[in-house]
């Protein structure tokens, strides 16, 4: 844009020459005006998505990325309403559905995350993380022999994660299983 704006300065300067001066001096004002109007929406991440889903309303991406950043600040309840409309957009959409599960879970709405954790398992029965969101959900629930096989296979799907490793420890510590939360 600045490229355009100097190419019609030039012409216009070759044209009338000083004459030109409070045309310049306009259209730099406003196009001054409209960076700072577009600067205004790159605040940070919440109103540089905000002002995409206002544009783009039918563009789930833009919700997604949108309802993220909102769980980021722990707006959640504004996020799961994020990801709803994505996934009105594409109800297949594997992020914005574990997404609203992970909303839910931390708004304490556990049997709706569960839910939605259960749309996507068969799937994609391959995700670590939608397991370990899983178990997390029903380690919450009380629900601790089904958590501990969620955490199981969450690790066997990705033996390196030491945050499930952990939680299956203390899983298995409350349910009894001392001997086996040590190792």
């Amino acid at each position: 844009l600045a490229a355009v704006a100097a190419v019609v300065v030039a012409g216009f300067w070759a044209w009338l020459g000083r004459l030109c001066l409070p045309w310049v001096l306009v259209i730099a004002c406003a196009l001054g005006a409209c960076a700072y109007e577009r600067n205004l929406a790159y605040l940070n991440e919440i109103s540089i998505w905000s002002d995409t889903v206002l544009r783009r309303p039918s563009n789930a991406r833009a919700h997604i990325a949108l309802g993220s950043a909102l769980a980021l600040e722990d707006r959640n309840a504004e996020a799961a309403e994020q990801f709803t409309a994505a996934l009105r957009i594409d109800p297949g959409d594997f992020e914005a559905r574990r997404n609203l599960g992970l909303a839910l879970y931390h708004m304490g709405r556990v049997d709706e995350a569960l839910a939605e954790y259960r749309r996507i398992a068969a799937p994609k029965p391959d995700s670590a993380p939608l397991h370990f969101d899983i178990a997390l959900a029903l380690d919450r629930a009380g629900r601790a022999g089904e958590a501990i096989g969620e955490y199981e296979r969450a690790l066997r799907l990705d033996p390196g994660d030491g945050e499930a490793r952990t939680n299956l420890g203390i899983a298995l510590f409350r349910a009894g299983g001392v001997a086996e939360a040590v190792v």
